[in-house]
């Protein structure tokens, strides 16, 4: 066996690169006990959380490859040998394990054992165990060399823990900043939508309302021309009725949680397109076509309010250049990889490229033919961001638009 001031010695050096206290065990084990002619050595950490004593590293057969124990086991404080010395934290050498009634078999019966606390201010934390096949092996140098490198690696566990600890702390509060970082710059992004929706819709709210009384005005001093300007009321009134539903709308997604429920897709879009009220339903075509046929747990509502404004401004700008050509509005729901993929396509004439921008935005109108406040693209953008989603237009003109969202499954 190599002298007792060598393996000291040796231990202490090899800690100088351990990173984690199993490291310090392993390194105890492998490195240091397996060079004293013992035939087995388990080193027992008490784990706080369960209460027991829990085997962390082997030399021997209970560390048959690797970094790995056979049929590892945990004791009870106060259970065998190993749990009586914990609860003592005194060193005891085991003569003749035949006549002590603590002694528990584990992986083999040996005849010899020697137990040594690892201590930290007087209480243990661990237990150093090693057992062997004749009477009387252990001696009190190997107690003396047990107990030092007990000391030693007690230092090191105890130092090694305390840095852990200290790089979850850091952790937490690095992924905490990272959280206020991203909760800040959605407020701020939100923040700046809230100002531009007020100062925008001041104007929005006041032209459809002013057209209404100056119809008014005209209609006291000639009761009699209402028939004339009844379609230019309703006409204003629908559209201070679509820019109040999208201020709902938008309200919803910003502030509903997420609520989540399994539905058919092609029953929800059905029954969102059939509920829409636009002349050119007489004339317009839906096919679904459902490749996933699997029930979809998603937010309905927020699915509900996409598909809402995606088929009705398909109606409203979906008329094939070529007035011959049918109205066609499908819709392909499919699954690639992980995500569900749903296509909502038309066959009208499709967005110019500086349209097709300025939908990203709020308040933009993907059309000049559009009366609403332009909220609606911008609105299914924000629907997708918040289930966690990818909205994307592809549009060529003359040959239509199809709109891809893309959801996790």
């Amino acid at each position: 066996m190599p002298s007792y001031l060598h393996i000291i010695q040796a231990f202490s050096l090899s800690l100088t690169n351990t990173k984690s206290v199993e490291d310090v065990c392993w390194e105890l084990t492998k490195n240091v006990i397996a060079h004293m002619d013992f035939e087995d050595c388990v080193v027992y950490l008490y784990d706080e959380k369960r209460k027991v004593l829990v085997q962390v590293a082997a030399h021997g057969p209970k560390n048959p490859v690797d970094l790995d124990i056979y049929n590892p086991i945990t004791i009870q404080p106060g259970e065998g040998i190993v749990g009586s010395v914990f609860l003592s934290a005194q060193p005891e050498i085991i003569p003749n394990t035949a006549i002590d009634w603590r002694y528990i078999v584990d992986d083999q019966r040996r005849l010899s054992e020697i137990c040594v606390p690892i201590l930290h201010q007087g209480q243990a934390i661990g237990v150093i165990d090693s057992e062997h096949s004749q009477r009387d092996f252990y001696t009190s140098d190997h107690l003396l060399i047990l107990n030092t490198l007990a000391s030693i690696a007690s230092n090191k566990i105890v130092k090694t823990r305390a840095i852990e600890e200290l790089e979850k702390v850091n952790n937490a509060l690095r992924i905490q900043e990272q959280n206020t970082e991203l909760q800040n710059t959605e407020l701020r992004r939100l923040n700046k939508q809230l100002d531009e929706l007020v100062y925008r819709l001041s104007h929005d709210f006041r032209t459809p309302v002013i057209g209404v009384l100056g119809l008014l005005d005209l209609l006291q001093q000639d009761p009699s021309k209402i028939s004339l300007f009844i379609d230019n009321l309703r006409g204003n009134m629908q559209r201070l009725d679509r820019i109040l539903q999208n201020i709902y709308f938008y309200s919803l997604n910003l502030r509903k949680p997420i609520e989540t429920e399994s539905t058919n897709l092609s029953e929800l879009f059905e029954d969102v397109y059939r509920q829409l009220n636009h002349p050119n339903k007489g004339i317009a075509k839906l096919h679904i076509n459902d490749e996933f046929n699997l029930p979809f747990v998603c937010d309905t509502a927020r699915l509900k309010i996409f598909a809402r404004h995606v088929l009705q401004n398909s109606l409203h700008f979906g008329i094939p250049p070529n007035s011959s050509d049918e109205m066609r509005i499908e819709i392909q729901i499919s699954k690639i990889d992980r995500d569900l993929k749903l296509r909502f396509s038309d066959n009208g004439p499709g967005l110019p490229e500086e349209f097709r921008v300025l939908t990203q935005t709020m308040f933009n109108r993907g059309s000049l033919l559009s009366e609403g406040a332009g909220l609606g693209f911008f609105l299914c953008k924000e629907i997708a961001h918040k289930l966690n989603g990818n909205l994307r237009i592809e549009s060529e003109r003359g040959r239509g638009t199809h709109h891809y969202l893309e959801l996790p499954i």
